[in-house]
């Protein structure tokens, strides 16, 4: 631990005819860890994507520690849609030393039916240093309420990490700490988001039967009717007539008739508008943003089948990851709002669309 003291002293100024200065005592670590990630896609700023190519999929993701100092790392199951037992992360909390290099191996144990999933995998990096601050510093009196971030996603950091009294014992902070000192946990804990992209299957129309092109949920032809003829001839089957494919039987015979006018009372099925009555639970149903500020929401299935999930909201105003998957049954997923940065006041709706139902999520943006 270095120690210093900042000392202030007025210029031109003096109090009773005698100068005055104030010192403030300085106590640090110097050094920073710089944690790089190798075998990842970065489609923007910590946020990556990661393509799999076959069921089950499996990718190893490289952690190098380029910086001076120990670094630490934490993986969790960021949502997507997908239950959390179908991902297996190892390992999924370590220590980085100095130039360090680990491998971690991730897999998504889905089937063919996860197709349209999207797993997300949410990665946190920071100093090994303000981890082991934050774990003495959020017992002082007055750090509860200082302590917690919406980006963290309620993740604990506090808990033991293999191999951390090595590095206690070479970059322990002895000097005393406030309340105030849990904030250098949340500047420099760094986010990284990464979805898993499935492979798409391949359409195979060429494996459709006859029977289904004849199935009874064809459109109805009545629609493509000519106009009403008497000049027109129709082919009228026998009374054994099938809808088999062959040769016709040779006493089909060939009559002028008439089109049968269509009935007018015919009963036509409009279109569903979405309901309410939805299978999905917003957690919380209302976000209170300050401008720039991020938060979290929950979209839970409660039906025992999939349920598929889109977002409407205005991109100028909110910006959402991620906006659409599909949730499996009882499953849940974890969606970031954030609110644009240098907005003013303002107060508005996140639409949720499902499977023929809509909800709505309040948002209020404040400066």
């Amino acid at each position: 631990t270095d120690k210093g003291k900042l000392g202030l002293k007025p210029q031109g100024r003096k109090v009773g005819g005698k100068s005055f200065k104030a010192s403030i005592i300085l106590c640090g670590v110097s050094g920073s860890c710089d944690i790089q990630m190798e075998g990842l896609e970065e489609v923007e700023t910590n946020r990556y994507q990661m393509i799999c190519q076959q069921f089950p999929a499996k990718k190893l993701i490289r952690f190098w520690n380029k910086g001076d100092m120990a670094g630490f790392v934490k993986i969790n199951s960021g949502g997507g849609g997908v239950e959390e037992d179908k991902l297996d992360i190892t390992p999924s909390v370590f220590l980085l030393g100095s130039g360090c290099i680990k491998e971690v191996s991730i897999s998504y144990l889905g089937q063919e039916e996860d197709r349209m999933c999207s797993p997300v995998v949410a990665i946190f990096t920071g100093p090994e240093l303000v981890r082991q601050v934050l774990r003495r510093a959020r017992l002082l009196p007055g750090a509860a309420r200082l302590s917690g971030n919406p980006a963290l996603m309620g993740i604990s950091f506090t808990e033991h990490f293999p191999g951390e009294e090595m590095v206690k014992n070479r970059e322990e902070y002895s000097g005393q700490l406030t309340a105030v000192d849990v904030k250098h946990f949340y500047q420099k804990t760094v986010k990284h988001l990464v979805t898993l992209t499935m492979p798409h299957r391949k359409a195979e129309f060429d494996k459709l039967m006859l029977e289904e092109t004849l199935s009874d949920t064809r459109i109805d032809q009545s629609i493509a009717l000519p106009p009403h003829s008497t000049h027109m001839t129709q082919i009228s089957h026998p009374p054994y007539q099938t809808h088999s494919v062959g040769p016709r039987p040779a006493n089909v015979s060939f009559q002028p008739t008439k089109f049968p006018t269509p009935a007018k009372n015919s009963m036509q099925m409009p279109n569903s508008p979405p309901t309410t009555d939805s299978h999905l639970l917003l957690i919380p149903h209302h976000l209170s943003l300050s401008s720039g500020g991020e938060a979290i929401f929950r979209l839970a299935n409660q039906s025992p089948q999939p349920v598929h999930w889109d977002l409407s909201w205005p991109s100028s105003k909110l910006s959402i990851s991620r906006g659409a998957g599909l949730l499996s049954p009882h499953g849940q997923a974890v969606v970031c709002v954030q609110a644009v940065p240098g907005q003013a006041s303002w107060r508005g709706q996140v639409s949720v669309y499902s499977d023929n139902s809509v909800d709505s999520l309040e948002v209020e943006v404040t400066t």
